[in-house]
């Protein structure tokens, strides 16, 4: 935003809106949420319940006899955080998710640097286009002063044909440069996924050739704060924090654990006998 240029902040958003790679590090972020939730319920009580019905048919020589069998229970357990191994855990999970989400800041500004160096090099080749073409046309007129003074007798064929070389060399330089200049439009359309006739037409609004021009600002030149904004250092650190508290988690498996657990499941059986068939 600091480059005063709204083209440059529509395309940056463009690009992020559309990028694959910036939906998987948000779906990364969601998968370690819900890792992170699930190892926080981890140290919670587990409360299951159970039912069940069967109805089966018996004689023991006499007549047939009818046994219908119904449970419904509640099972509960719950392991004790002695040595800290769930804690670790929890503390694990959530310095991913942290990390991923650094992750996901760094795509962010690795996506808006791409486009920005593509938008600024697409505007350089409109600069070198728009010198080209006036080059090819001072050619062509330096072609028609030759031609019209070799009519005159002023000077010699040879002279012209050196003009219109030189006047075709021009030519070809500038159909070059706009052949660049229509890669780099392309190659922003992949970025963006814009129709490229609409990214032509925003291109053209207030004259092509046109650099950004950014404000008046002022680069903190202490080194500690700048690599503090990195997001890629962020998540470099958070993930480090993971691993210690993955260490942690597995000291904590070699320690004897305590785990609390009951059941109650009453059975109700009754027992019939059959109706006449």
């Amino acid at each position: 935003s600091r480059f005063n240029d709204p083209l440059l902040v529509d395309l940056i958003a463009a690009a992020q809106k559309s990028s694959g790679t910036l939906a998987q590090a948000a779906a990364t972020i969601e998968r370690a949420r819900a890792e992170a939730i699930a190892a926080g319920v981890a140290a919670s009580p587990n409360l299951d319940g159970i039912a069940s019905a069967n109805r089966s048919a018996f004689t023991l020589g006499g007549p047939v006899a009818l046994r219908s069998q119904s449970q419904a229970g509640i099972q509960s357990s719950w392991e004790i955080d002695l040595f800290g191994g769930l804690a670790r855990q929890r503390e694990a999970a959530q310095a991913r998710v942290q990390a991923d989400v650094a992750q996901w800041h760094d795509a962010r500004v690795s996506l808006a640097a791409e486009v920005a160096n593509a938008y600024i090099g697409l505007r350089h080749c409109e600069v070198q286009r728009d010198r080209a073409r006036s080059d090819a046309e001072s050619r062509a007129e330096t072609v028609r002063i030759v031609a019209t003074a070799v009519r005159a007798g002023l000077q010699s064929a040879a002279s012209l044909a050196l003009a219109q070389a030189a006047a075709a060399e021009a030519t070809s330089a500038l159909v070059q440069r706009e052949a660049q200049c229509n890669v780099a439009i392309k190659g922003l359309v992949a970025l963006t996924e814009l129709p490229e006739g609409t990214l032509r037409d925003r291109l053209a609004q207030g004259g092509s050739a046109r650099f950004p021009e950014p404000a008046t600002f002022q680069v903190d030149a202490i080194p500690a704060r700048v690599i503090a904004q990195r997001p890629d250092v962020a998540a470099a650190e958070r993930r480090l924090a993971a691993a210690s508290a993955d260490i942690g988690s597995a000291q904590a498996q070699s320690y004897p654990r305590l785990s609390l657990s009951g059941s109650i499941t009453p059975t109700r059986i009754a027992v019939g006998t059959s109706p006449a068939l």
